[in-house]
């Protein structure tokens, strides 16, 4: 399962967020597909129903997409 840190701040800036992880020595930007997970772990949830929804709205296609969203998900989870 994954969720968002309640204690990583963070603000939308455009179409993305910036994040500021406790303890980070500087804030993480995260583009705008980043930003959408970010968006969709707002309550827990696991790596396939984060795949289906963007799947879904076509924000994930292909091998490459999956490996972005695994990589997205990594970050999460530190």
């Amino acid at each position: 399962m994954y969720e968002r840190d309640p204690e990583t701040l963070w603000r939308r800036v455009g179409a993305g967020v910036v994040l500021l992880p406790p303890g980070a020595a500087a804030p993480l930007p995260l583009g705008a597909f980043a930003a959408r997970v970010w968006q969709l772990l707002s309550s827990p949830t696991n790596a396939r129903s984060i795949r289906d929804t963007l799947m879904v709205e076509g924000s994930l296609t292909g091998e490459a997409g999956t490996r972005e969203l695994d990589r997205v998900l990594t970050l999460s989870s530190r």
